[in-house]
């Protein structure tokens, strides 16, 4: 009656009760769009499929379509029951007018700390600290320099050597993974060590031994390959 349209066409009447039972009505605005909002809630609560939200007597229903009949009466005569508030537009604010005297005291600070940092840099610190240092503390240092002059030179300590293994990404451009193995690790797949692409495959090793052979292969995708890049399989080690 208000569409021109029942809720639901089909061809059979099993296809007819199927969408009753499992489709939703159309709203009643998409096919009749000078119906009222209020109107439309209505039949859409009648039409409900869950009993529990339709309504539970009449006394409700004509509450509600007495309020659509209202709606609609002033749509007729147009009148807007639900405008949308809209607040007024915040007055212009003066521009700020902002005093140059931050700025001047900002580029004094500036220019200052520029030249203080020239001075310290350039300045000749070993005459200054000669002239300026108490007597007693110049002897010291005189007395430290000469100490320092005759003192022995520590023996080099002995300490492990590092060895960086690299591999062009040309080399193996289809590559996931890469690690590698050797003699340092007792050719264990488990304990390789994992090279990491940048520009090019690269991991580092230390070394115990310097002046040996390191002999290594690379686990190219979990398979045993010899270094394209070096076909005799192994790297000396530099004291």
């Amino acid at each position: 009656m208000l569409t021109g349209h029942p809720p639901f066409e089909a061809d059979t009447p099993e296809e007819l009760a199927a969408k009753r039972l499992n489709e939703k009505p159309p709203l009643l605005r998409e096919l009749n769009p000078d119906l009222t909002r209020k109107t439309e809630e209505v039949v859409n609560k009648m039409l409900n499929k869950s009993i529990l939200l339709r309504y539970r007597d009449y006394d409700a229903l004509l509450v509600d379509l007495k309020e659509a009949k209202t709606e609609a009466t002033a749509k007729r005569l147009g009148v807007d029951l639900h405008p949308e508030f809209q607040p007024p537009p915040p007055p212009p604010r003066a521009p700020r007018q902002t005093s140059p005297l931050p700025l001047v005291i900002t580029t004094v600070i500036v220019v200052l700390l520029i030249v203080g940092v020239v001075a310290y840099i350039f300045w000749p610190r070993t005459a200054t600290h000669h002239l300026l240092a108490p007597r007693p503390l110049r002897r010291f240092r005189q007395r430290n320099r000469q100490q320092h002059r005759h003192r022995p030179k520590p023996k080099p300590v002995a300490r492990p050597y590092n060895v960086e293994f690299s591999l062009n990404a040309s080399s193996a451009p289809a590559a996931r993974t890469i690690t590698i193995a050797g003699d340092f690790n007792n050719w264990k797949p488990e304990t390789a060590i994992p090279m990491r692409k940048q520009a090019q495959w690269r991991v580092g090793r230390h070394h115990p031994t310097p002046g040996g052979t390191a002999l290594y292969k690379l686990i190219v995708d979990g398979k045993w390959i010899p270094d394209p890049e070096n076909q005799c399989k192994k790297t000396t080690i530099m004291g």
